[in-house]
């Protein structure tokens, strides 16, 4: 794991940035991408497409402001995403809200985990295999009954 976890931040973060949050209502679910950055799944087209036949925004981040980022973040009634930076965005999350942080088989780093532990969400990882299967993200939309009658 990179750093060191302490919990003062996390608790510093929200009571600083808490005015910027927004409270989870009528709010699609997110999908936090990575466009342009590295360790992308070979198959992030179709990762991505699934999630929005099933209802969720794609967001890059690095097109929102962070203003932006924590007003979306705050208000989705679920967060999905590849590993990386804009995992961070999971501090500004309500309690008990269904995140999916998603792997690359070579690299793993258990960093957003403890943001997730931090603030009560239910967080659940997946690990890509050398062939990408769909099968556990669909599993984790239903489980999280987000529709997904949408793909095959």
């Amino acid at each position: 794991m990179t750093g060191v976890w302490n919990p003062f931040g996390w608790n510093w973060l929200r009571e600083k940035f808490d005015h910027f949050r927004q409270p989870t209502a009528n709010a699609n679910p997110i999908f936090l991408t990575r466009r342009g950055a590295t360790r992308i799944p070979k198959n992030i087209a179709e990762i991505e497409s699934l999630f929005t036949q099933n209802g969720f925004d794609i967001i890059d981040c690095g097109k929102h402001t962070v203003r932006e980022q924590i007003h979306l973040a705050s208000a989705a009634p679920a967060i999905a995403g590849l590993h990386g930076a804009a995992m961070t965005n999971l501090l500004w999350a309500q309690p008990g809200t269904p995140v999916l942080e998603i792997f690359q088989c070579d690299y793993l780093n258990g960093c957003y985990e403890q943001i997730a532990f931090q603030g009560g969400l239910d967080y659940t990882a997946i690990v890509l295999e050398e062939q990408p299967q769909m099968t556990n993200i669909l599993n984790w939309l239903n489980v999280h009954h987000i529709s997904s009658t949408a793909y095959p």
